[in-house]
């Protein structure tokens, strides 16, 4: 959902502060379209670039890019390194091993 109103045939650009699975910007794409207004694009601040999504976004910065400029500046234990790796490369099988779910549900 969102606050306000959108005149008709509007269009948005949807801003978040980050994304996983991309589940709430469908359902704020969702909520814009029953207000009859249209989506012009996605923008996330970070996205963990972790679970496939058909939803298309543009981020400033991923997972991926703070794990190499942590390594590139030597900004963390190397085992800090390892645990970041190991959670992008498994993020199911991570959670799972330290409590969390395993699966995402739609």
């Amino acid at each position: 959902q969102f606050e306000g109103y959108f005149a008709k045939d509007a269009r948005a650009l949807l801003v978040d502060d980050l994304t996983t699975d991309g589940m709430t910007k469908v359902a704020m794409n969702k909520a814009i379209l029953r207000a009859q207004a249209h989506v012009a694009g996605t923008f996330v601040l970070f996205s963990y670039e972790i679970f496939p999504t058909k939803f298309h976004f543009e981020h400033l910065l991923c997972l991926e890019d703070l794990i190499h400029a942590a390594i590139a500046k030597n900004l963390l234990p190397i085992k800090d390194i390892e645990t970041l790796q190991a959670f992008q490369s498994n993020p199911s099988q991570w959670s799972y091993e330290h409590g969390g779910i395993a699966i995402l549900e739609s």
